[in-house]
C-alpha cells in the first residue's frame, strides 16, 4: 500500500541527538533494570531508543511542553514510566531521561552545547 499524499513519509526526519546527560541517565535506569534482569535491561533500552528516535525525528512537536519546570522550551515525551525531556532546534536533543515521579531540576534542562 502506497503512503496517502500528505503523509509522515513525505515530511523530512528531524536529527535526533542524546545529551551526555542523558546517556547517562539511560545507563543509571538500566543498570537498575539489570539487577533483576539484564535481558528485561538491554529490551528496555532499545525500546526506549527506537520509540524516541522514530517518533520525534519524524514529529519532534509530539511532545508537550515539559510541566513542572521552569524550562522555556523544554518539552517532553512519555516512554513507559519514563519521561524524557527534549529540545526542539534545527535538531531534537533528548536532554535527560527521568521516571515519571521524580522531580526535575531545570539544570537538567539546559541545553549542551553545539
Amino acid at each position: 500500500m502506497k503512503p496517502r499524499h500528505g503523509s509522515s513519509a513525505d515530511l523530512p526526519k528531524m536529527r535526533v541527538i542524546w545529551s551526555p546527560r542523558a546517556i547517562d541517565r539511560v545507563v543509571e535506569i538500566a543498570t537498575y533494570i539489570a539487577q533483576d534482569s539484564p535481558a528485561a535491561a538491554g529490551e528496555w533500552v532499545e525500546r526506549l531508543f527506537a520509540h524516541v528516535d522514530a517518533q520525534l525525528a519524524a514529529f519532534p512537536l509530539s511532545g508537550k511542553p515539559a510541566r513542572d519546570v521552569d524550562a522555556d522550551d523544554a518539552r517532553e515525551l512519555v516512554f513507559e514510566s519514563y519521561r524524557v525531556f527534549y529540545d526542539v532546534g534545527e535538531r531534537v536533543e533528548i536532554l535527560t531521561v527521568r521516571r515519571g515521579s521524580e522531580l526535575i531540576d531545570s539544570d537538567e534542562l539546559r541545553s549542551s552545547p553545539a
